[in-house]
């Protein structure tokens, strides 16, 4: 579906590319049209865009930007230390892994691009915690039975995480808070 009535589709073209039944596609719309992600005009029956896409696409485009300005960082840190550099943002009660720089040794953590990983898990997954839990009224408990408020209260002051086989036996790592340029943190260097 693209935005514009030159652009609008029909439901039958719409069923029929993604090979639903007309009932289900309809069903399926209708709930993205609720949600605003697409419209449909009512005169000719045609979908198109709706405005939710928008703050997606920003979204997506601020994820992309904070990614590639984090990049030489991290790469500068990987090449002095040699260990993996990954880049942490918060989605729900997770967190996605949008940068990473991998170490030339042979053992190693290995997170990909796009792994989704528990929030409260590992000192990438803490120091996001820490700046987000109080202002989400977190369940810390549910999120890692290690986090207590005086845990994350105590990276908040040190300004930074360090966790020992939180995530797996022999498994190390340190991360820092990235803050957006009005001081507030939007991901975590680990």
């Amino acid at each position: 579906c693209s935005q514009g009535a030159s652009s609008s589709i029909p439901l039958t073209t719409i069923a029929g590319s993604v090979d639903l039944s007309l009932s289900t596609a309809l069903r399926i719309l209708g709930t993205l049209e609720k949600k605003g992600f697409i419209t449909r005009d009512e005169a000719s029956k045609r979908y198109s865009l709706g405005p939710s896409l928008l703050g997606l696409t920003a979204a997506a485009q601020r994820m992309n930007n904070l990614s590639m300005d984090a990049l030489p960082f991290m790469q500068e840190l990987n090449a002095e230390h040699d260990e993996t550099i990954s880049l942490y943002i918060v989605s729900g009660m997770q967190r996605v892994c949008i940068q990473r720089v991998d170490s030339h040794q042979s053992l190693r953590q290995v997170v990909s691009i796009g792994d989704v990983l528990p929030l409260g898990l590992g000192a990438g997954g803490r120091v996001l915690t820490a700046w987000l839990a109080d202002s989400q009224h977190m369940d810390l408990a549910a999120l890692a039975p290690t986090l207590s408020h005086s845990v994350l209260e105590q990276v908040r002051q040190n300004g930074y995480a360090a966790s020992f086989n939180e995530r797996g036996e022999g498994i190390y790592g340190v991360a820092a808070p990235v803050r957006d340029s009005g001081g507030s943190v939007v991901a975590a260097l680990s």
